[in-house]
């Protein structure tokens, strides 16, 4: 549900925070959407194709088991 660790901030992975744009600074960023979260969470890149943190972890994920992780998610 979200944590912090010194400068590192990991807010919550829930559906309606990562479906939603975020307005804030710093973190500001597009709504993620199935396609953009496969891709962060393959390659490590947000909506806007901006690398994420190295310490993101990349998965190899088929299209299949993205899609699922995405409608797990929802259910958060």
């Amino acid at each position: 549900m979200g944590s912090s660790e010194a400068a590192i901030v990991a807010p919550p992975v829930t559906a309606p925070i990562l479906f939603a744009a975020r307005e804030t600074e710093p973190h500001k960023r597009a709504a993620y959407d199935e396609k953009s979260l496969a891709a962060a969470l393959r390659a490590g890149v947000d909506p806007a194709g901006r690398e994420l943190d190295p310490l993101m972890p990349r998965y190899a994920l088929d299209d299949e088991d993205a899609a699922s992780f995405a409608a797990y998610l929802r259910t958060l």
